[in-house]
């Protein structure tokens, strides 16, 4: 037996400022293998006794609970018992608890729906909230697919609800039934989660009804409402000399409506850090109040980087959810610097070889000193590459840097593979020990180089800037590159970094490039970030996999105040079919007097996409645009079946226009590919009021998909109603066409004029990579409704009005009669005119 549970009713929590109450809930789970409900008692306003509970079962249920009274005051607010039920006919079932406490008295109804094992049934899953707490910020929204699966055979529509208890979250459905067909495909639909500003902090249970017919199922959700704060940064990094200080202003905010007191902490290895004021209170939640970090330095303090960590120090009330900053302290002082060039050498296997890399140390404020350098090789092998060096300690100062050769020698033995050579140069300073390191990879076998032009970028809020990568193979180098850009320096919100594309291959002896996009919206901290660009392979040479990084900086300004240029595309997001084409107006405009050329290039996956033009000059008189052509290709096949899921779904492509220089803006045009092709026919109506018209749409299977159609149609503005003759179509039985008949009725009283129906298909897809979960798949068209006025006459006692003219009942070719004759009269009496005219003269020529 399957033992399925459904609470019908629960008694509404007391609002803030009533009298003292309680509530009573539950929610579902399982006791070592047995099925329970747990009966939650909640006081609220104060309450504070003891509640008599009793149950009410039909004849022959049996059901229990693990205690028949408890009590609730201040220390123990809430109480949980469980409630065992058992039975092994099947059949619906109602339970009822009550509980009692004088005056007060709340009921809950429980039904149990019990049926066989084998039975058609089905199963309810949430992406959130079962495995783990689902965590929401009071006063936001989130979301969940909801996911109903086939059991035993079962088909069928299955209506969804859902309540909170306590019931105080607002919830909501994209559609609140889902239609379940025997087979690997669900029903898919999404829940909505709304938490009003209002609602306490604290554990709810949503609890997700699903019914269809006799069978019912529940899923019990975990909520977990939160409220904290936030503290934020600016400026970060601090730049401060040996000795000196700076400041950083910390900004407390609340999340979710949080108000009270913190303390607040610092970690300071190595430097002096205070507060002012040391203590934050915060008593509105839509304000923030600030304090001033002060960190200082001592003369003795070595030049580098020191993270310091923000946190709080027993806040009150205790948040759930806090965000902590961090700061960079940058302390400048004599200091030095040390690098390798090249810092990639690449030896032939089975040859003998010498190569040399030349290592320079400079000075960094009047650093003056002698530099103790030392080199270590790894991995060790038996026969690994020598290294020697012509200098282990050398005098820098601020007027003469130092630099010397390190030679890396390999024999027609040596090993395969890629060797790692730190260079660790340290010096002792009144502080202690300063120390930087350099690293040579040098990699006996195929191998590659990689170099960035730009090799550190600088781009503004609201712009874009890009460096090209380039790959060059050596020693028969070929395969891919995997690209990775991190770690960027803490300066939260970060920019955002892509590569386009993000796996470049290269073949033996060849070259070949990514562009690095670096963008800046209006929120991207301020200031320098550090980044390492990492390629690495999935080619092994020898002992290890060949990879190199290169450093970059990445510096972000303040928004572009002289002349600059606007892009935008329409439409932004476009629906398309596997195997069609459509398009998009990329726009651009001078802001601010800019004027020159600029180069359009788009990047995206999947699709197929062109610019044309590709290049365009724009200025304070003269916009331009580019139209963007998409298409989404034919799938590949593997085994001769057409793998559409991997054509189809959501995908973006990235525009870009670009300077000589460098400085470029972008814009997402986002696309839905759809797995069905819909053809409407017609798909323009003139519809007069009062009556109705039918347009075929044709759905088609595109790269032999075989799951679920629902179609659904809107008409705007409103007044007309739209229908179709099924809403839902199963492609898995066959892949044919299939017709259905839409319904457009324009009732007498509708205002004439245009009104859109939008027409929409949602197909389902499961993901490509593993098709382990679903999701669905719009694809929306537009049929265009014109409403006219009726030419019937109106019935009624009374004289009819001649009917008006228009396309429908003019007279003759399209006019009325009383036009049409009377343009005739006059003709006729031009022609006799001209005729009497024409005879005069001829009479008075043969006259003469």
């Amino acid at each position: 037996m399957t033992l399925l549970l459904l609470p019908l009713l629960f008694h509404a929590p007391t609002v803030a400022g009533a009298t003292p109450d309680f509530t009573i809930s539950a929610w579902w789970t399982y006791v070592t293998g047995t099925p329970f409900d747990t009966i939650i008692l909640t006081g609220q306003d104060g309450y504070s006794g003891t509640v008599t509970l009793t149950l009410s079962s039909p004849p022959g249920f049996y059901s229990s609970l693990q205690a028949n009274s408890v009590t609730l005051g201040p220390t123990t607010p809430t109480v949980s018992l469980h409630l065992l039920a058992r039975e092994s006919t099947p059949g619906n079932f109602l339970v009822n608890v009550t509980a009692t406490d004088g005056t007060l008295t709340h009921t809950l109804t429980i039904k149990y729906n019990v049926v066989l094992g084998t039975a058609p049934n089905f199963s309810v899953d949430s992406s959130s909230g079962l495995s783990g707490g689902w965590h929401i910020l009071r006063g936001s929204s989130s979301g969940s697919t909801i996911v109903v699966s086939s059991t035993n055979g079962f088909s069928g529509t299955v209506s969804l609800q859902a309540a909170s208890f306590p019931s105080r979250l607002v919830l909501s459905f994209e559609s609140s039934s889902v239609i379940v067909q025997p087979g690997p495909q669900p029903g898919v639909t999404n829940m909505g989660l709304s938490v009003p500003a209002t609602v306490p902090v604290g554990a709810y249970t949503v609890v997700l009804n699903a019914t269809s017919g006799p069978i019912t199922q529940m899923v019990y959700l975990d909520v977990l409402v939160d409220y904290g704060f936030a503290l934020n940064a600016n400026p970060t990094p601090l730049a401060l000399a040996q000795g000196g200080q700076a400041s950083s202003t910390i900004t407390l905010s609340s999340l979710g409506g949080w108000t009270g007191t913190t303390g607040l902490s610092a970690t300071c290895a190595g430097l002096t850090c205070s507060f002012n004021p040391p203590s934050l209170q915060l008593l509105d939640p839509t304000s923030t109040v600030q304090s001033i970090l002060t960190v200082s330095s001592s003369s003795m303090t070595l030049a580098g980087q020191y993270p310091v960590n923000i946190a709080e120090t027993n806040p009150v009330p205790t948040p759930s959810y806090t965000q902590r900053t961090s700061v960079t302290i940058i302390v400048t002082g004599p200091d030095f610097t040390i690098s390798a060039s090249p810092s990639i050498l690449t030896f032939t296997p089975g040859m003998s070889g010498s190569l040399q890399t030349t290592v320079t140390l400079s000075s960094l404020d009047t650093f003056s000193g002698y530099v103790n350098t030392t080199i270590s090789l790894s991995p060790t092998t038996s026969d690994p590459p020598s290294v020697d060096v012509t200098y282990s300690s050398v005098l820098v100062t601020p007027s003469m840097s130092q630099s010397f050769a390190v030679k890396v020698s390999v024999d027609a033995t040596a090993i395969p593979g890629p060797y790692s050579i730190q260079m660790s140069a340290v010096t002792k300073l009144p502080g202690g020990v300063l120390s930087h390191s350099a690293y040579l990879v040098a990699t006996v076998g195929p191998d590659f180089e990689m170099s960035a032009s730009p090799a550190n970028l600088v781009v503004h809020q609201g712009t874009l800037a890009i460096s090209t990568i380039t790959f060059t193979s050596l020693n028969g180098f070929a395969g891919g590159m995997m690209l990775e850009a991190a770690p960027l320096s803490v300066l939260p919100p970060n920019p955002r970094t892509n590569f386009f594309p993000s796996y470049p291959t290269v073949s033996p002896g060849g070259t070949n490039s990514t562009e690095f996009m670096v963008m800046a919206d209006e929120f991207t901290g301020l200031g320098t970030y550090n980044v390492w660009l990492d390629a690495s392979t999935g080619i092994q040479v020898g002992f290890g996999y060949v990879s190199h990084a290169i450093p970059m900086t990445i510096t972000v300004e303040g928004p572009v105040t002289g002349p600059d240029f606007a892009l935008s595309a329409q439409p932004s997001h476009v629906n398309l079919s596997i195997g069609s084409t459509t398009s998009s107006i990329i726009s651009l405009n001078s802001v601010n007097g800019f004027s020159g050329g600029l180069t359009l290039q788009v990047q995206g996956y999947g699709l197929l996409s062109s610019l044309s033009p590709a290049s365009t000059i724009i200025s304070p008189a003269i916009s331009e645009s580019s139209t963007l052509t998409i298409t989404a290709s034919t799938p590949y096949q593997i085994d001769g079946y057409p793998l559409w899921y991997t054509a189809s779904g959501n995908a973006n492509l990235l525009v870009t226009a670009s300077n000589s220089t460098g400085f470029s803006h972008w814009v997402w045009v986002n696309e839905t590919v759809s797995p069905v092709r819909v053809l409407l026919n017609p798909a323009q109506f003139d519809i007069s009021t009062g009556s109705s018209a039918t347009s075929q749409v044709v759905v088609s299977s595109l790269s032999s998909f075989n799951l679920t159609v629902a179609m659904s149609a809107v008409i705007s503005p409103s007044g007309p109603t739209v229908s179709f003759s099924n809403s839902f179509i199963n492609f898995s039985a066959s892949t044919a066409p299939v017709t259905l008949d839409l319904t457009i009725n324009i009732p007498s009283t509708t205002p004439q004029g245009d009104y859109v129906v939008l027409v929409t298909t949602t197909s389902m897809s499961h993901r490509w990579f593993c098709q382990c979960s679903y999701y669905n798949i719009t694809y929306t068209a537009p049929i265009y409704v014109h409403a006219v006025a009726s030419s019937s006459p109106p019935s009624g006692p009374g004289p009819s009005p001649s009917p008006q003219p228009n396309s429908s009942t003019a007279g003759i070719f399209g006019l009325p009669p009383t036009e049409f004759y009377g343009i005739v009269i006059a003709i006729a009496i031009v022609l006799v005119i001209s005729a009497a005219y024409l005879g005069f003269r001829s009479r008075k020529r043969f006259a003469m």
